[in-house]
């Protein structure tokens, strides 16, 4: 019987069976385009179908159940959530297609099981370590967190830092009058910002924790000892044993040279009693014999050639380092105090971080940790609930990361598969390690390769092979050795691809002479004219070699994106479309740049002039953005806003301003936040929010994809990073004639503990480094380049059947700047090429295509390529005019909470005073002179419908009331749905609860097998905000499913059904469901349903879009009537003799 063609599936090749049929105790080094992926899928294929083998009597129910409690306990983690969906989603089309196959008896296994391990592997978790840390908190297993934690932006963690550091400077006044110390608080935003990279990195914030003990038993932390480390790591030549070779008779030569009395003095000149006296004597030799001496052509001379050069390399490191040795040593006292002093803030900070809100995704990682690694019983405890751990891109694990995984598997490596690719270790910044992978090829049972490359063409996988087995191994400016290079496992081209694909140099031979006056091109030059190059490229027809047929996708990949301004012009001048990601500077994102400029308006308000060169600044704006106001209509909204700031603050003022001019962006979720964020931070005034942007936005950038033109998937632009794990036609290698240029760090302080700048006085200006200073940017240096080449790798290796680069020369001579850059490692590899591989040169050769340049028809040498607008001069950045809906009116500018917006259902003049007038139940209270205010009335109401067995039980479970039970009830729900439905072991719960969290677990797995079909995904308590005729609302919907066209909405209940709570239930459910419609067609019904989980009972409604804004509409129209009342509500309510008060 002939398989039908969605039916079939890749049965592993030799290599990739073994990596699949294991269980574990395995690390698979995995090559570019290996088929990673597609091994761990059908490792947990292998996994289940294991468990079926193990079966001692066929028995579904029993078999389900142990699957998926045996896949509970899998955790399978990745590096990106992006990642982890893509894999998520490939497991669960795997299953369903092994479940079809089974159907139709094209498996051995019978299809009911099939259908099991479809339900199972929604139990296993997918996801990154941060989420897997984050679960961990959720469970409750780590002490002293909830899950309920706030999560901070990057802006938010800055200020918490400063926040922490200021009140070290109040608590240690007296300390800082030691004008030696100056220099810290002088310099303390530079220290802040190393501060804020030790707590975001948590390797880092690890080392500098247990630098503590280190100090404290004066293990390798003598200066002596940090001095010698350092010298070891520069200079690699043993000073104690270095002596000068003999000379011998037959090689003195007739005359005496400077040469031979140089090595006849060395030995008794030296002095070896320490590396300071050493360096010192070799310093003074130096001075004695001037010049250093060469042997010149001296024959069997080499080992005399090689103890020269060694000497003067032991000169240039004496030369570089020896006064910053000496200022230390001389001074230590006062250098120990600087070091002390930046430990003792460190210290302080990480002693009272808890005290300030707010974690990071790092800090949970940071303290899950803490918990794995110091406590027995927190290890127990996840042990048993997770014990098979599968890891992807192994090669970025941190050593923390590995530490929390080898922990909770008690040090078993045979519950650890871990996959990854060396060469592809290129997030060294946020904490990748290559000893983690070492570390693992030592220690795994078991070590395997996937060498065959099912990506790439031919052509592509023989040239990455050559080129990276002669680059890897080199050092710093492709000169020497590398001390960090990884091992370079050539990849196979498998059977079938032989013969295919391209590999193409394209030369831009620059000729003419250069202007009177120009001695070189300059890097931006050299950027601009290789982008002209990319850019000819894609102009090409079809029909030539360039960017080939319309359909293909071309890639050119970028190291850093700074030349890519020049392509983005060329791009937006031509018909070509593209999508481009963009680092956007936060002051240049149009709305911040509105917020800024607003509140620099609102804080110089009562100075002449200002309102009007406001005015004038938003008008140019608004022109750039292709808005259209006059300056008066302007001045108006300005006048308005003062007027609506005064009364209701800052925040409150920009938002209704941005509504009167009609703004909206559909990035508004990347600046929201943070100018929520700022606006509280500044105490919604508007002079000190504008002093706090002054300071806040300096270096600060977000990334967005900039598309432009029809077709903009075709051709993309993007940094190497972002292209992990992708695949493209073309590649084209961008910005390689400057990307070895690195920045010189400007900051004083190093991330290692005593790793800093420092003077020996407020008024000395000589500034000197410390030990552990110069020994970090070594290792910044060395391990950034070998870094830099690995992401080479990941560049080669994106192309699928052509990769190309552009080599600049001018008058034959080949240009670039930084000998570090890319095409210099071309280079050197093309000129050994010939000894290395012939077939490769030839074809590269006759790929080889020489593009002429003219210098008097470029027009570059004569424009200032540094000078470029912000990004929104030429893209709005997705700012957009909103169509105002009429006659409705603003309502209300403050943001409203979509529950607070449910109380126009029960009462206008309700919803008028206790979200206008602002006026609290408390405060109500506090005006009748009531001792105790009333609850809310969802309270109230929920208590009072509450059988009294139930209350009873409740109090006899520790509840104080039955709106603390039900918010435990909605946790669990959430966590449920959140772990594939998986019902936390210690609920908490009383019986009643527990019953009603397993009575919506059984509905949610109906819903996944009758609504298969619409591909559909659960949501549980996401935050979202929108726009409700004009008015931003916020909330959180308890709970709602996404599919192909279909939405359903739920909002879960403790407690019984109470019909004067329906309505703004109902009202709640509607607003979700108008933020959530998009995508959803306009005849489609969108459920929504009232979960009743105590009396497992359910109340729906389906209605369309616009039955949905009809009824909203409806609603919306009370906010015009603030004095209208529902009496029927009045009974219930607190707020009656406000309304009524001869009452």
């Amino acid at each position: 019987m002939e398989v039908p063609e969605h039916l079939k599936i890749n049965e592993p090749n030799d290599e990739q069976r073994v990596a699949v049929e294991h269980t574990g105790g395995v690390l698979l080094s995995a090559g570019a385009g290996s088929g990673k992926t597609f091994v761990l899928v059908e490792h947990m294929v292998y996994l289940f179908k294991k468990e079926y083998e193990n079966l001692a009597q066929p028995d579904i129910i029993e078999f389900s159940k142990r699957l998926k409690d045996r896949f509970s306990k899998i955790v399978l983690m990745t590096f990106t959530k992006k990642a982890a969906g893509e894999l998520s989603l490939r497991l669960q089309k795997r299953f369903e297609k092994g479940l079809e196959r089974a159907n139709h008896n094209l498996e051995k296994i019978p299809a009911p099981y099939w259908e099991a391990a479809q339900s199972a592997v929604n139990y296993m978790f997918v996801g990154t370590i941060h989420s897997f840390c984050y679960r961990l908190i959720l469970e409750g297993h780590i002490p002293g967190f909830t899950g309920n934690e706030e999560m901070v932006s990057d802006l938010e963690l800055t200020d918490k830092i400063k926040k922490l550091f200021s009140l070290w400077i109040e608590k240690n006044e007296d300390k800082l009058k030691d004008q030696s110390l100056e220099f810290i608080i002088v310099n303390k935003k530079l220290f802040q910002a190393q501060l804020k990279s030790i707590f975001s990195d948590t390797d880092l914030r690890l080392l500098w924790t247990k630098f503590d003990e280190q100090r404290e038993s004066k293990d390798n932390f003598s200066l002596l000892d940090q001095i010698e480390e350092f010298y070891n790591l520069e200079v690699e030549i043993d000073w104690e044993d270095l002596r000068a070779p003999i000379i011998g008779e037959e090689r003195m030569p007739k005359k005496k040279s400077a040469w031979v009395t140089f090595l006849e003095d060395f030995d008794s000149s030296v002095d070896r009693s320490s590396l300071m006296n050493f360096l010192n004597s070799i310093l003074e030799i130096y001075k004695n014999y001037g010049r250093h001496p060469s042997v010149g052509a001296k024959k069997n001379a080499d080992d005399i050639k090689a103890f020269l050069s060694q000497v003067k390399n032991i000169r240039d490191f004496a030369n570089s380092y020896l006064d910053d040795f000496t200022a230390c040593l001389e001074n230590e006292s006062l250098f120990l105090k600087y070091g002390d002093t930046t430990f003792d803030i460190y210290s302080f900070i990480e002693s009272n971080y808890l005290r300030v809100p707010g974690l990071t995704f790092t800090d949970l990682e940071y303290y899950v940790w803490k918990a794995v690694t110091e406590n027995s019983q927190v290890v127990e405890q996840i042990a048993s609930n997770y014990d098979y751990f599968i890891i992807d891109e192994f090669q970025d694990t941190s050593n923390v990361q590995f530490e929390v995984v080898k922990s909770i598997t008690q040090n078993d490596m045979g519950k650890i598969f871990s996959v990854g690719d060396v060469k592809q270790a290129i997030y060294g910044f946020r904490g990748g390690e290559l000893g983690v992978f070492k570390e693992a090829s030592e220690t795994t049972y078991q070590t395997l390769d996937l060498k065959n490359n099912y990506r790439s063409d031919s052509a592509v996988i023989e040239f990455n092979n050559q080129l990276f087995k002669f680059l890897l191994p080199l050092g710093t400016d492709f000169y020497g050795e590398d001390p960090y290079t990884v091992p370079m496992l050539e990849q196979s081209v498998p059977s079938g691809k032989e013969g295919t694909g391209e590999v193409s140099k394209h030369v831009l031979a620059i000729e003419g002479e250069l202007p009177e006056g120009k001695r070189s091109i300059t890097p931006m030059e050299l950027n601009y004219l290789e982008c002209q190059g990319i850019f000819n490229y894609l102009l090409e027809s079809p029909d030539g070699s360039g960017a080939s047929q319309e359909s293909e996708e071309v890639c050119v990949l970028y190291r850093k994106l700074t030349p890519v301004k020049f392509l983005i012009g060329m791009l937006l001048n031509s018909e070509l479309g593209f999508t481009c990601q963009v680092k956007v500077n936060l002051e240049e994102d149009p709305i911040i740049y509105l917020f800024c400029e607003y509140a620099r308006a609102l804080s110089m308000w009562e100075k002449p002039g200002e309102i009007e060169l406001s005015a004038l600044i938003f008008d140019r704006v608004l022109q750039i953005l292709n808005f259209h106001h006059s300056q008066e209509e302007i001045i108006s909204y300005l006048t308005e806003g003062y007027e609506h700031y005064l009364s209701l603050g800052f925040w409150d003022s920009f938002k209704s301003f941005l509504w009167r001019l009609s703004l909206s962006s559909s990035n508004l979720d990347l600046s929201y936040d943070l100018l929520k964020f700022l606006s509280e931070q500044g105490g919604d005034q508007a002079e000190l929010i504008y002093e706090k942007l002054k300071q806040s936005f300096s270096g600060e950038q977000y990334s967005i994809d900039f598309q432009s033109g029809d077709n903009p998937e075709r051709i993309k632009i993007m940094t190497m990073h972002a292209s992990k794990g992708l695949e493209f036609g073309t590649v084209i290698l961008g910005g390689i004639h400057t990307n070895g240029i690195e920045k010189s760090d400007a900051n004083y302080f190093g991330k290692l503990p005593y790793s800093y700048k420092w003077f020996l006085s407020a008024k000395k200006s000589h500034v000197f480094r410390s030990p552990r200073y110069l020994t970090e940017e070594f290792l910044k240096k060395k391990k950034s380049f070998s870094e830099a080449k690995r992401l080479f790798y990941v560049a080669g290796t994106r192309a699928v059947h052509k990769l190309v680069w552009f080599d600049i020369e001018h008058d034959k001579k080949p240009l670039s700047h930084g000998k570090s850059s890319w095409v210099n490692g071309i280079r050197e590899w093309e000129g050994n090429i010939e000894t290395n591989n012939i077939e490769i040169f030839e074809s590269l050769k006759s790929a080889q295509k020489i593009i002429p340049l003219n210098l008097s028809k470029i027009d570059l040498l004569d424009q200032r390529l540094d000078l470029h607008p912000p990004i929104f001069h030429i893209d709005s950045l997705g700012v957009t005019e909103v169509e105002k809906v009429e006659p409705v009116s603003l309502g209300y500018s403050s943001e409203l909470s979509v529950t607070r917006l449910a109380e126009i259902t029960r009462c206008p003049r309700k919803f008028f005073l206790k979200n206008l007038v602002k006026i609290s139940e408390e405060e109500v209270g506090d005006l009748l002179k009531e001792e105790e205010p009333l609850d809310e009335v969802d309270k109230i109401s929920e208590f009072e419908n509450n059988s009294e067995d139930l209350f009873h039980r409740d109090i006899g479970r520790g509840f104080r009331n039955s709106s603390e039970r039900g918010t435990l009830v909605h946790e669990r729900i959430s966590q449920m749905i959140l772990h594939n439905r998986v019902i936390p072991r210690e609920s908490g719960l009383d019986e009643l609860g527990l019953e009603g969290v397993s009575w919506v677990r059984d509905q949610l797995e109906e819903i996944l097998v009758s609504k298969k079909s619409k591909q559909i995904k659960f949501y549980s308590e996401t935050p979202i905000k929108f726009s409700l005729f004009g008015q931003m609302i916020s909330g959180t919907p308890d709970f709602y499913i996404l599919g192909d066209n279909y939405l359903e909405v739920w909002d879960f209940k403790t407690g019984r059904v109470s019909e004067e709570k329906m309505a703004p239930y109902w009202f709640q459910l509607l607003c979700y469901a108008h933020a959530l419609s998009t995508g959803i067609s306009e005849e489609s019904p969108i459920k929504l349903v009232l979960s009743f989980v105590d009396e497992k009972r359910n109340l729906e409604k389906e209605y369309t879009i616009s039955e949905i804004t009809d009824l909203l509409y409806e609603q919306w129209k009370k906010t015009e009537n603030p004095d209208q009342i529902n009496k029927e509500h009045c009974q219930f309510c607190l707020y009656e003799k406000l309304c009524f008060p001869t009452l």
